[in-house]
């Protein structure tokens, strides 16, 4: 979120939102123009009322492919559409990994009422920049407390171009995987823990690595914040 955009309180953002459903965007993500005709008709011919349907936009190459937090959802044709519940999907895939789905926000469609028991997902764009991490957390335990408590997932990729990340969005992504293990500690066996400490010293190596090689000033911006996190690993 750039300078001078003011965040709304929750109840002023979602007064303004009209319909069954919601799609949200954000800056640079880019949508088919046939997602929204075939992900409403993929919810409203379903008998079970799925808080949000996911496309499973395949993985591209990104700037830092080593580094990139994007993954697919692993979806076939032979289970298209089956019913994915949410919180085995953020422990057993996201949380585990600290990947987020490769399509985006702009990837869902959600129900009006998912979207209001998020708060409108403020929550999730504190500090003047965005948390992806926090967004796919947010979204996926908030329809474990709906009535139905699945996801739908569609193989189809209706996602543009997903923006490229910097080195620097990477390690921001880093700190909320952080932040998202630490909160959900009791939810990872003893294996999982260590595994994940692993591999976040992993990417911690090749990333300062990288923002060496490219003269970034780690004494600046969420460098400082990244490092400091790695040291209590």
């Amino acid at each position: 979120m750039g300078r001078g955009v003011r965040l709304v309180a929750p109840e002023n953002l979602l007064a303004n939102v009209q319909g069954k459903y919601v799609e949200c965007l954000l800056p640079g993500e880019t949508v088919h123009p046939e997602k929204l005709r075939r992900m409403v008709t993929s919810m409203e011919l379903q008998d079970m009322p799925y808080p949000m349907i996911v496309s499973n936009k395949k993985v591209k190459q990104d700037s830092f492919p080593s580094l990139s937090p994007y993954i697919e959802l692993g979806v076939t044709d032979a289970d298209n559409f089956q019913a994915r519940i949410s919180r085995r999907t953020w422990q057993s895939r996201l949380l585990v990994s600290g990947g987020i789905p490769s399509c985006g926000l702009a990837g869902v469609l959600m129900r009006r009422h998912l979207f209001a028991d998020c708060s409108g997902l403020l929550d999730c764009f504190a500090d003047g920049r965005l948390h992806p991490f926090r967004i796919w957390r947010t979204l996926l335990l908030t329809c474990e407390q709906q009535p139905y408590t699945n996801i739908g997932i569609i193989t189809e990729d209706y996602v543009g171009a997903v923006p490229k990340l910097s080195l620097a969005d990477i390690a921001s992504h880093q700190l909320d995987w952080q932040e998202a293990c630490h909160e959900d500690q009791a939810v990872l066996d003893a294996e999982e823990q260590q595994n994940i400490r692993q591999r976040q010293q992993a990417i911690g190596r090749e990333l300062l690595a990288q923002a060496e090689a490219a003269d970034i000033d780690l004494a600046a911006g969420i460098w400082p914040t990244y490092r400091q996190m790695l040291a209590t690993l």
